[in-house]
């Protein structure tokens, strides 16, 4: 399959996925994270990737694990070991890191800022 095809077939689950959960259960895309003007052009493109493999190739072993479920600091142990399991480059083992600890920690902040009201 062409990638163009696996991109538009993980955006359209990941549109109607997050259309039926919260914030904490979502995956955010790299234009949602734009908004922050945190990142340049290359870690944009890097975070889009790692969603794209989060929910393309992750969710083709095993049940999605959302990126809140588990800190930023577990993430990198976790998507190491998993990456060398599926066989994926560093490369896309750095996108899926850079996604999931960016994704885990907003959601984490999101969390505690609703929690203080």
């Amino acid at each position: 399959m062409s990638r163009v095809f696996l991109l538009i077939v993980a955006c359209l689950i990941a549109v109607l996925a997050s259309a039926c959960v919260s914030a904490k259960y979502a995956f955010p895309t790299a234009g949602e994270l734009e908004g922050s003007g945190r990142f340049d052009a290359r870690q944009l493109e890097s975070l889009e990737a790692g969603r794209v493999l989060a929910v393309v190739e992750c969710s083709d072993c095993h049940r999605m694990y959302w990126p809140a479920e588990y800190s930023a600091e577990e993430w990198p142990g976790i998507l190491a070991t998993m990456g060398r399991r599926a066989s994926l480059t560093e490369e896309e083992i750095a996108d899926l890191e850079l996604y999931f600890t960016v994704v885990a920690a907003d959601s984490f902040d999101a969390s505690r800022e609703i929690g203080a009201r």
